[in-house]
């Protein structure tokens, strides 16, 4: 299965982003909590920072896109701030991609992103955040 991801080099572009929303949010008078929360309720509404890709490099110093293809099996590891998206997955045998965040989910990430995380721990399945 071959799927094609987009990625831009490094994290730098990511971490200047992440530094000018909240700088912005603090200098607005936002405690932690709402800088957190207003960024993840943009982020999950959708998950782009932009719809178009091209827009978002012009707009955002001009930086390249990165494209790899990826096969069944490949596993891919990246930092948190590193830019990256996938294409719509064309694969004849119809197989998907499947992604997952490795983060602990019993830990602060939970809350800080605005969902509730359930524990799957010896059988349970209560809420945790």
């Amino acid at each position: 299965m071959d799927i094609p991801k987009l990625t831009i080099k490094g994290d730098t572009l990511g971490r200047t982003l992440d530094d000018a929303f909240n700088k912005k949010a603090r200098e607005g008078g936002m405690t932690e909590k709402e800088r957190i929360n207003a960024f993840n309720k943009n982020m999950m509404c959708n998950g782009f920072l932009e719809l178009g890709p091209i827009k978002f490099l012009q707009d955002n110093g001009g930086a390249r896109w990165l494209l790899t293809e990826y096969e069944a099996g490949d596993v891919v590891f990246h930092k948190p701030h590193m830019i990256h998206a996938s294409i719509i997955n064309k694969d004849p045998g119809n197989r998907i991609r499947l992604g997952t965040d490795l983060r602990d989910g019993l830990h602060l990430f939970g809350s800080m992103m605005g969902c509730e995380v359930t524990s799957r721990e010896k059988g349970s399945n209560k809420s945790v955040a």
